[in-house]
């Protein structure tokens, strides 16, 4: 421990000053150079991973949430008017059945071929 006695003199007091102020810079030097290679760590990290994302799209191994969307979307609405047309294509042929049960096989069988041409469909997406 320095000695802080009037026997030090006026220029060793001055000397213990700018050592410690020497000191206090060299801390601050050493933590912003710390936290400057942290963030550039950082930085890197993120650059590699954006990086990694952007190849994982090129090589279709990641597909865009928007362009899922806009597949489903334009499927769902193609199904959509595919059943709704069945009521134009289908009333004339029901017209003539008198049978609840072969009116409801008729039916059926219509939609299944819509939802498998649906599935078809996309399976090729």
């Amino acid at each position: 421990m320095a000695d802080c006695s009037p026997r030090l003199g006026k220029r060793k007091i001055e000397t213990l000053h700018d050592d410690i102020d020497e000191d206090s810079s060299k801390d601050e030097y050493r933590n912003a150079s710390y936290e400057l290679m942290i963030s550039k760590a950082k930085k890197e990290t993120i650059q590699a991973k954006i990086a990694e994302l952007e190849l994982e799209i090129a090589l279709k191994h990641v597909i865009l949430k928007s362009d899922v969307e806009k597949v489903l979307f334009e499927s769902s609405r193609a199904l959509r008017d595919r059943l709704l047309g069945l009521a134009i294509h289908l009333a004339p042929k029901l017209a003539n059945i008198d049978d609840t049960k072969e009116i409801t096989t008729v039916l059926k069988k219509a939609i299944e071929e819509n939802i498998k041409t649906f599935t078809e469909e996309l399976k090729k997406i």
